[in-house]
């Protein structure tokens, strides 16, 4: 990603500054945060539908103890 340089900003990947990368090199490069860019959004969705599982079984589980105590 960018770095700041005394000052000036340079764009290097692995240490390599992208201005004297070749396009076959940028093009795998692109394609490489591309797909790591997706796993992420993977990631994101699977851990949000384990956060709402979980949130549904804690309403439910908590409805049904009031339930429980209000029968007692």
């Amino acid at each position: 990603g960018p770095k700041k340089i005394k000052g000036k900003a340079m764009d290097s990947v692995d240490g390599i500054d992208t201005s004297k990368m070749s396009r076959e090199q940028l093009e795998m490069y692109c394609h490489k945060i591309l797909e790591e860019m997706e796993r992420e959004r993977e990631e994101r969705n699977f851990f949000q539908l384990e956060r709402d599982k979980l949130r549904t079984f804690w309403e439910t589980t908590r409805h049904r103890l009031e339930e429980a105590r209000t029968s007692l």
